[in-house]
């Protein structure tokens, strides 16, 4: 049996900085687990197994299915395994898992967690299938003088196994301590001190701050590294504008494409409307062009639309943004670092202004066409600019919003990250969407406009009934309790009835509208309360729909791009989108699909993508990557998952250009996912591979099987 190694804590002998020190490991072969009894907390569901040991003859058993919200696992304090008074240090953290079960109503969403009294230090994110066996591990640098907690956590829970949990250390480098001191950093998701990007062999370790600080030359570039193509004058625009007109020429031309980038072949020639519709192909759906043919949205999103970055309290970050012509003021919001009046630098226009001219729009929309055409790139996804929308001849779905409906005003809580959940049985919610669509009809009247998104990543409830209790707390004047009660007399007719049925004590229907703190528990009251929240969802998508076909009949609408939400409003979503949006930020989506009981309809994704963390930019984004090769293949394979799924119609990358290293205005994401970077040179191994999938990607779509596919277990080492 291998025991519990705990040793060296108060060691005081010099290790050398590329030796690990072990100090805590726990194989969970001893069924009373001492280790964990004394270092760490697991939740009351944590036992001993040996059924579900991963190796040897016992592993740890932890089951949170169903405690909503983001249930801890095991959490584990540093200073309790490496001692009170411990030295700076890069502690390497390790474990094998085995998923044993997950919700399956959404996406599972494991994390582990490295955060102190402050932030979250670093994430990685594994163990999405049944069956799925890894390791995951994490290097981080620990500073003595902060408090570290160990943690996974999964949203709405997790069943899992655990073992051979091992915890190492070495000497860090004293030199880059500094960049550790509080508030150093601000306005950035991802910080330089994340430890995929400040490994112990990172050049930063060696800068004193002095030498640190600014980081960002005038072109918005990371100073403190290099890479073959970094703009390091001006005149190396056009050096650059050279260099991609050579690899664009090189790549093989790719054939048989339409107008639209359909695919031209005989076979599956369909009728040419003059814009584009769905059709189910040999059990498969596809988009179809204006000229009747086959096609697949193989999509960026963003595209055209340049980065910048706020500089209010962090003027010291930037070597030159003295050209007051890039300057902007807005105001900090809900997710700012500061409030109230900022500023920004636009990086992005300056550099296009530098390498294009100045009124560079519309000529840098036709290099847009030139370089989708080369690389295989069919669509500009949303948020494109108006310019490309108009100029590029390559399609395009627009994005556009709904309005006039004003945010519910109860006390229940919700999940509202972007913003609060809408009263859409407010009259101008159809006036003012209405409206919205009307201003954009040329748009939207395009043949090259595919489809119309309406809003982006809404506050759909994960869990039914939520959204009904919000509105039961809500004062008389709220639009949505005035008509949940109308369909509640509709129902039960005498408030006695509903009484009956809810267990409540309403003295009459007035007395409904003016209670602000019941919720029924009751079956029948929950069967009422999902009732309306379908009701609630009919009205928004209804109101879209006819709001887009008012303007333009032909156009797809294409939904509201969800990345929260619950079966019901998918269910209820697809009876009125033409294709249903996903952003869908995972792995692969192999075996994705709408929910049972939901109209056979196509699903496009909005949103994915992989950022890599060993160049010049902070933060990889929702899929960090730890290399460029790394985030080429998983590109490729979600890619490939995609195309193999005969309900996904599309998938676009976000985004166009990189974000600037020190964060966008906003949330601060600093993500390198771009397939530009921040001076619009193209990032190579990425186009590559999109080329190569884009060439191939018809023939993989129709080879793969059509019936639905299983997300198969497999061993993965995050």
């Amino acid at each position: 049996m291998k025991k519990l190694l705990m040793w060296g804590i108060f060691a005081t002998s010099i290790v050398l900085a590329q030796e690990k020190e072990l100090v805590f490991f726990e194989d969970f072969e001893n069924p009373e687990m001492p280790s964990i009894v004394e270092y760490a907390t697991v939740d009351t569901s944590g036992k001993h197994t040996t059924t579900s040991a991963i190796t040897g003859s016992g592993s740890l058993e932890v089951n949170t299915l169903g405690k909503l919200g983001y249930p801890m696992t095991l959490s584990l304090d540093a200073k309790k395994i490496l001692g009170e008074k411990y030295s700076s240090c890069i502690a390497y953290v390790s474990f094998k898992y085995k998923v044993l079960g997950v919700d399956k109503n959404r996406e599972p969403r494991n994390y582990f967690l490295c955060e102190d009294s402050k932030r979250r230090i670093c994430t990685e994110v594994f163990g999405g299938k049944v069956g799925e066996t890894g390791t995951v591990k994490l290097e981080v640098r620990l500073i003595s003088k902060n408090r570290y907690n160990f943690s996974m956590t999964s949203l709405d829970g997790i069943h899992i196994a655990i073992d051979d949990f091992k915890v190492e250390r070495c000497p860090s480098p004293k030199e880059s301590e500094w960049m550790y001191e509080d508030n150093l950093f601000i306005g950035m998701k991802f910080l330089p001190t994340h430890p995929n990007f400040l490994t112990s062999t990172a050049p930063e370790n060696k800068l004193t701050k002095e030498q640190f600080f600014p980081f960002v030359d005038k072109f918005g570039q990371y100073k403190h590294r290099d890479w073959a193509t970094k703009v390091k004058s001006e005149a190396d625009f056009a050096v650059r504008i050279k260099e991609e007109e050579a690899f664009n020429a090189s790549l093989p031309k790719i054939e048989n494409r339409d107008n639209y980038f359909g695919l031209i072949n005989s076979k599956y020639k369909f009728k040419a409307t003059g814009h584009f519709y769905t059709k189910k192909v040999d059990g498969r759906w596809w988009l179809i062009t204006p000229e009747g043919n086959l096609f697949w949205s193989h999509g960026i999103d963003t595209v055209g639309i340049a980065s910048d970055t706020p500089t209010t309290k962090r003027e010291h970050y930037f070597e030159d943004i003295s050209d007051k012509n890039f300057t902007h003021s807005y105001f900090g919001g809900k997710h700012s670092y500061a409030k109230g009046k900022m500023y920004n630098y636009d990086f992005g226009n300056r550099n296009l202004t530098l390498k294009y001219g100045k009124n560079h729009r519309d000529r840098y929309a036709k290099v847009i066409g030139k370089r989708f055409s080369a690389w295989g790139i069919n669509t500009s996804g949303a948020w494109c600019s108006y310019a490309v929308m108009t100029h590029s001849k390559v399609p395009y779905t627009f994005l556009g919003n709904s309005g006039g409906a004003t945010n519910f005003k109860g006390t229940s809580q919700l999940v509202e990250y972007w913003q609060p959940m809408k009263d859409y049985f407010e009259p101008d919610f159809e006036k003012v969407t209405h409206q919205n669509m009307a201003k954009n009809a040329n748009l939207l009247r395009s043949p090259y406009c595919i489809g119309a998104f309406i809003d982006n990543e809404l506050p759909w409830q994960p869990k039914d009934y939520s959204t009904a209790m919000r509105i039961l707390t809500c004062p008389k004047t709220q639009k949505s309790k005035q008509v949940f009660m109308l369909m509640l007399k509709d129902k039960y007719v005498e408030i006695e009835a509903l009484n009956t049925a809810w267990k409540s004590n309403y003295k009459n229907w007035d007395s409904f509208l003016n209670t602000v703190n019941f919720v029924p528990k009751t079956e029948q009251g929950k069967a009422d309360m999902l009732a309306f929240e379908i009701k609630f969802y009919e009205r928004y998508f209804s109101v879209c729909r006819s709001a887009l076909k008012a303007v333009a009949p032909d156009t797809l609408y294409i939904g509201c791009r969800f990345a929260w939400g619950n079966q019901t409003v998918a269910k209820v979503a697809s009876r009125y989108c033409d294709v249903v949006s996903y952003n869908l930020y995972r792995d692969n989506v192999v075996g994705f699909s709408l929910p049972k009981g939901a109209a056979d309809k196509p699903v496009i994704v909005g949103e994915f993508h992989f950022g890599n963390q060993d160049g010049g930019i902070f933060g990889g984004g929702l899929r960090p990557r730890k290399t460029m090769k790394d985030r080429v293949d998983s590109y490729e394979s979600y890619v490939i998952s995609a195309l193999e799924n005969p309900t996904i119609v599309g998938a676009h990358w976000f985004r166009w250009f990189d974000q600037i290293t020190t964060g966008r205005c906003g949330d601060g994401e600093n993500y390198s996912v771009g397939m530009v970077d921040i001076c619009d040179t193209p990032v190579y191994p990425m186009i590559k591979k999109a080329h190569e999938l884009s060439t191939n990607m018809y023939d993989v779509r129709q080879k793969a099987s059509t019936k639905k596919r299983k997300e198969t277990a497999k061993t993965v080492t995050y």
